[in-house]
């Protein structure tokens, strides 16, 4: 049973801990959903108070390729985070010990401590007496102590207490130079003391050095005035603080020796300066500081009653008595500081960072500085955490941190939601998981911040220009080139794939998070899939054969589409074949991974996540899929293409239909153009990478090759992405009212009865509508044709909508963005608000009079005026009273728009 926590307030002396032991692999404790300085109210003020961010656009655009407004109006900020903040968020009591507790442990934590207390980096006293230090003496006691308290925090304590949990008497104090008001104090703090605690840990284990090495070091934003290069979507954000790779910082004699370096603070000279005794050169001091007198020697507290536990973390296991006796051990036996190696004396040694590696892409953590605010530090740090997660598409979670002068803050952001973990900076638990986190961040390879093991990385530069004056300057990261999917993980085969470029990246901080590549499979070069023209007959040699389109995402294995196989479903349907199955697009091949909450969160089954959160907790999977990659509506030809292209989606409605099933996400980039000429693609082609990374890398040639080309010359058009799919009709016991919960799409192509909640299920005739919104928002969203560019990436600039629209596309209340929409496509005192926009407010390439307008107008009114909007009979002699319908067949609506195109043969042609 877990220890029962009451109010009253216990000393050390008095503490019973008889009966009390540590789960060996203990469940995670999350506690209440929401704690008492976090509630909505608190956040929703403090957002609308603190957030100076608020005309930026946060995170990335919704999915689709229609964009939000490059500025947005708080209330749109508000809400994101609010949803990112309370609505996935757990309190997570053991985060750094579940993050970062295997690269440091807390029997390590605790010596750590101890040394931190000899050294003057620390000072204890207790609550009764704060300005009188405790004695050496009974330095072991309050570090026993400390992890006690920690672990009793954490939830891994079992046994008795009577009723009763022991209070943290004590009161910590730093070096007074040891600040986190600023950000550059915060980043000295962060880096000197992890310097610190590695010198530390390498004292009191030998081995230490050869088995962790520094791998990562903070700093401020080298620019702080201007944009941090490479971002997401061209998003001007700007953290505080950023960790870099270490080899990011280097020795400067002087800024004209040494282009491009940003002076830092060197961490051996202040160590040295303030904390004389840490290093070898000054063992004589130690000498001193440590001798052991007789009124200082470490003593047994006999009022001290510790019972058997176990450490949740690492090789040693014993008692609380036993840490305690270790501890006392520990500082009887005289520890010495040990001698630097070259390599690490160089590497602390560095005063200044590359700015080559400070970008987007190269940054490992971000952080916020607040003087006080921690809450309003947690929601920007949230903003950059999503930013890092869009431009880093391979990561499975996200690190960050906040800090105020008196605590500390550490997130975590995977599928499931964001967790946190609040820490004071002079409590007993709050100095011991401090060295956890600044060590554990400082020591953290790929694994321990997110990277999914999958991938295969090489080091790249890129040009950037900070601004139009400025010349390009090259900034350095990686980028990842290869995926390796493992059979043991997943249904399919092992496959290796290279990843040309990111198509469509939803990269929310939580969620599906869905990233799409362009990629190409490792064959042989016989193999049956490559076109003739690039298949060499026998060869065992290795090539990659596409293109493809890789998805990953993380599907919610409660949702309809995964409980109920829908996507097998259709599939099973289109392998009978039958009018109308051509016009989706499957997958080949489907991959099924790991669950989020085991992975990431540590829960061995979805029973162990904590009650009080498991309610509001979506079990997700990792799953991959693989399908032939055809081009975006981004590279239409003409707009003939298009207007057939959305014509066969009408058609693909009507058939999925027929077999029992509706898409419920219908959006720009659900809709693919079949056909795959024109390509840029015609002879096999060779890429030539530098894989690895910190100067281990291996050069290595991939050849790439053509597959044979997909589907019947016939269609134009395909649906894909069945991952929201639901029935036609689904059973009353399985299918929530819209209105509540299962309102699925993207918000600007969502119909209006879904948005106001007015059907109990999702309807073909929402489907449907959802064309309608892509073929009105194509003409305010693309230019000109860009057809030749295939199967490379399209380059399409980013576009604001009108305000007009914007106000029916984004906003908060789904229900006032349905209110909204209503309004704008019905007629209303004689006024087509939509056709007027249309006819003044779309891109340049859409000129009034135009052929192509006039063929994307004519499709527009057919679909408004025949099939999805009609007049009331008592209504028509009126040019106000147009309304939705919501029970038009989709077989009638194929059947308009076929002879549509047949009275317009001329208007719709296009080159075979």
């Amino acid at each position: 049973m877990r220890s029962r926590r009451t109010k009253d307030s216990i000393t050390l002396d008095e503490t019973d801990f008889s009966g009390i032991t540590l789960d060996v692999h203990p469940i995670r404790n999350t506690s209440s959903y929401l704690s008492d300085h976090w509630s909505r109210d608190k956040v929703t003020k403090s957002v609308v108070e603190e957030c100076t961010y608020a005309q930026r656009v946060v995170g990335t655009p919704m999915k689709g390729s229609g964009r939000a407004p490059s500025e947005m109006v708080r209330a749109h900020v508000e809400e994101r985070l609010v949803q990112e903040l309370v609505s996935r968020q757990w309190i997570s009591q053991d985060l750094v010990n579940h993050a970062l507790g295997d690269l440091v442990p807390l029997h390590l934590a605790a010596h750590v401590l101890y040394l931190f207390l000899s050294y003057d980096v620390l000072s204890v006293a207790t609550k009764e007496s704060p300005q009188e230090d405790i004695l050496r003496d009974r330095w072991p006691e309050v570090c026993a102590r400390a992890v006690f308290l920690t672990a009793v925090q954490q939830g891994s304590v079992q046994g008795e207490t009577d009723g009763q949990v022991p209070t943290d008497n004590y009161v910590w104090r730093w070096h007074s130079d040891l600040r986190t008001d600023t950000e550059g104090q915060t980043a000295d703090f962060l880096n000197i003391v992890g310097t610190l605690a590695y010198v530390c840990a390498m004292t009191v284990d030998d081995s230490f050095e050869t088995r962790r090495r520094p791998a990562v070091r903070f700093s401020t934003v080298p620019n702080p005035h201007g944009a941090l290069p490479l971002p997401h979507d061209k998003q001007d954000l700007r953290p505080d603080l950023i960790a870099l790779p270490y080899m990011a910082f280097r020795q400067s004699q002087s800024s004209a020796q040494a282009p491009g370096l940003v002076k830092n603070t060197r961490i051996l000279p202040f160590i040295r300066a303030r904390f004389p005794g840490l290093f070898l050169e000054s063992v004589d001091s130690v000498d001193d500081v440590f001798a052991p007198t007789e009124a200082s020697r470490p003593r047994t507290p006999s009022s001290l009653h510790i019972n058997s536990y176990t450490l949740p973390t690492g090789p040693k296991t014993g008692s609380f008595e036993d840490l305690l006796a270790q501890l006392s051990h520990f500082a009887e036996s005289n520890p010495q500081p040990r001698a630097f190696s070259s390599e690490l004396q160089t590497m602390f040694d560095a005063d200044a960072v590359d700015i080559s590696y400070a970008c987007w892409p190269g940054i490992l953590v971000t952080g916020e500085n607040k003087q006080s605010n921690i809450i309003s530090g947690t929601m920007q740090e949230l903003v950059y955490m999503q930013h890092q997660r869009c431009t880093q598409p391979y990561l499975r979670f996200v690190l960050g941190f906040a800090f105020t002068k008196d605590e500390a803050v550490l997130l975590r952001a995977d599928a499931i939601g964001t967790e946190r973990h609040r820490m004071r900076k002079d409590s007993s638990t709050g100095v011991l998981e401090l060295i956890q986190m600044v060590l554990g961040l400082t020591l953290a390879d790929d694994g321990r911040l997110g990277v999914h093991p999958g991938f295969e990385f090489q080091e790249v530069t890129r040009p950037f220009s900070t601004s139009k004056e400025a010349p390009p300057t090259q900034y350095r990261h990686r980028e990842a080139v290869y995926l390796n999917i493992d059979p043991d993980s997943a249904s399919g085969d092992a496959s290796r794939y290279y990843l040309d470029y990111v198509v469509d990246n939803r990269g929310s901080l939580s969620g599906r998070r869905t990233v799409v590549w362009s990629a190409w499979r490792e064959v042989e070069a016989c193999d049956a899939s490559i076109c003739d023209e690039h298949v060499t007959p026998n060869s065992r040699d290795c090539v990659f054969v596409g293109p493809y389109a890789l998805k990953m995402h993380y599907a919610d294995i409660n949702s309809r589409a995964q409980r109920s196989s829908i996507e097998e479903g259709v599939k099973g349907h289109a392998d009978k074949g039958g009018d109308g199955a051509q016009y989706v697009l499957l997958p080949k091949e489907t991959w099924f991974g790991e669950l989020v909450h085991q992975s990431v969160r540590g829960f061995a089954h979805e029973e162990d996540i904590p009650e009080s959160v498991r309610s509001g907790t979506t079990i997700r999977r990792e799953i991959i899929s693989i399908s032939p990659l055809k081009r975006t509506l981004a590279q239409y030809q003409n707009v003939a293409e298009l207007v057939r292209a959305l014509v066969d989606v009408f058609r693909a409605i009507k058939w999925l239909v027929d077999i029992g099933y509706v898409h419920r996400d219908i959006s720009m980039g659900n809709i693919l153009l079949a056909r795959e000429e024109p390509s840029t693609f015609r002879d096999p082609q060779e890429r030539t990478f530098n894989l690895g990374c910190h100067g281990n890398t291996s050069i290595v040639t991939t050849k790439l090759v053509r597959r044979k080309k997909h589907g019947p010359i016939e269609v134009i058009g395909l649906l894909h992405d069945f991952d929201m799919a639901g029935l036609v009709k689904p059973p009353p016991e399985e299918e929530p009212r819209t209105a509540e919960k299962s309102r699925t799409g993207t918000p600007p192509y969502m119909s209006i009865d879904v948005l106001v909640g007015d059907h109990e299920y999702h309807m073909p005739c929402d489907d449907m509508q959802s064309v309608f919104y892509v073929a009105y928002l194509f003409a305010f969203t693309y230019d000109a044709p860009a057809p030749t560019t295939y199967p490379s990436l399209p380059t399409s600039p980013l576009h604001r909508w009108p305000d007009a629209i914007n106000r029916w596309a984004y906003g908060s209340s789904l229900y006032n963005l349905g209110a909204a929409k209503t309004v704008f496509f019905q007629l209303a005192y004689g006024l087509e608000r939509w056709l007027e926009s249309f006819e003044k407010q779309t891109l340049q390439y859409w000129v009034e009079g135009s052929q192509h307008k006039l063929a994307l107008k004519k499709l527009l009114m057919v679909l408004h005026d025949q099939c999805l909007w009609y007049l009331p009979p008592q209504e028509q002699h009126k040019a106000n009273g147009r309304f939705l319908t919501d029970d038009v067949a989709p077989s009638l609506v194929v059947e308009t728009l076929s002879q549509f195109l047949a009275e317009n043969k001329e208007l719709y042609r296009f080159p075979r």
